[in-house]
């Protein structure tokens, strides 16, 4: 199977963020967003190698993540 840019003209691909970037554009402390990831809490896409990993976390996983950490009336 292929991907094809024609393919699916009607999808777009999910934004994705870097660690850092979900750190500025949320104002989310740099440590909590390593450690979720690390724990596994929030899905996270290697797109590095074994030697440098190079994170990323869609919009949608975030989303669904920053639900869980909600307080008071839910």
């Amino acid at each position: 199977m292929t991907l094809s840019a024609t393919a699916q003209p009607d999808s777009t691909p999910p934004k994705m963020y870097k660690p850092a970037e979900l750190v500025k554009t949320f104002s989310i402390p740099r440590d909590l967003v390593y450690e979720e990831i690390k724990a596994g809490r929030l899905p996270s896409y290697n797109m590095g190698s074994a030697k440098r990993s190079r994170l990323l976390v869609s919009l949608e996983d975030f989303r669904a993540w920053l639900e869980t950490r909600r307080t008071g009336n839910k």
